[in-house]
C-alpha cells in the first residue's frame, strides 16, 4: 500500500471501518459541523474519540505510521459549496508548526493524509481531484491532467501532501463530509 502511495501519490478503495464506527463518526460529524470554521481545523482537540478510530484504522491497514494532531473536518452542502483550486499542502497551521515533532521536510517526504469520506462523492458532487505522480518533484499543476477519485461512504483515500489535489464546486447538491488526518510513516 505504501509503495503505491509513494509511486503515484494516492491509494483508494480502502474500507477499514468496522461495526458501528461509520455511524459513530457521522454522529460526531453533526456536532463538529456546529463548531466555528477555525475549530474544525483541530478536530482532535474537540473530539478525541475520533483519534481512537483513526488509530484503529492504521492498525487494520498494517501501516507503521504515527497520527499527528493535524485533523480537520470538511463539509460541502447546498449552503457551503465552493471549488478548491489544485494545490499542494505546504502550509501547515500554527498549532501544527508548534509541535515538537514538526519537521517540514520529513512531514512532506514521509507524511500522508488519511481522508475518510463520510458520504459518497463523484465528479458531480465535489469528489477529490488529484494529479497522479505530481508529488514527485518539479511538477507544475496542469489541471487537465487531474482525475476524479469517486468514493463511497466510509471509503478511505490515502494521499501525499505534495500531490496536487483539489475539488470542484458541487453541481448536484448533496452533503459531502470528510474527516482528514495527517500521518507520518515510520519506515
Amino acid at each position: 500500500m505504501l509503495a503505491q502511495l509513494n509511486e503515484i501519490g494516492y491509494v483508494k478503495n480502502i474500507f477499514p471501518l468496522e461495526g458501528n464506527e461509520s455511524q459513530q463518526l457521522c454522529d460526531i460529524a453533526v456536532n463538529i459541523a456546529k463548531l466555528p470554521p477555525n475549530d474544525r481545523k483541530d478536530v482532535f482537540s474537540f473530539k478525541p474519540e475520533i483519534k481512537r478510530i483513526f488509530e484503529k484504522i492504521l492498525l487494520r491497514l498494517a501501516i507503521d505510521a504515527e497520527l499527528t494532531s493535524y485533523c480537520f473536518f470538511l463539509e460541502k452542502s447546498a449552503e457551503r459549496n465552493w471549488p478548491l483550486a489544485m494545490h499542494q499542502d505546504i502550509n501547515f497551521p500554527d498549532y501544527v508548526k508548534a509541535l515538537s515533532n514538526f519537521d517540514f521536510d520529513r512531514w512532506t517526504k514521509d507524511g500522508f493524509w488519511i481522508r475518510l469520506n463520510l458520504d459518497a462523492a463523484n465528479e458531480h458532487s465535489g469528489a477529490l481531484l488529484v494529479e497522479p505522480k505530481s508529488h514527485l518533484g518539479n511538477y507544475k499543476s496542469a489541471r487537465k491532467k487531474a482525475i476524479v477519485l469517486n468514493n463511497e461512504s466510509g471509503e478511505v483515500i490515502l494521499f501525499k501532501p505534495l500531490l496536487f489535489h483539489g475539488s470542484d464546486k458541487m453541481k448536484v447538491l448533496q452533503q459531502r463530509r470528510v474527516i482528514q488526518v495527517f500521518c507520518i510513516s515510520n519506515h
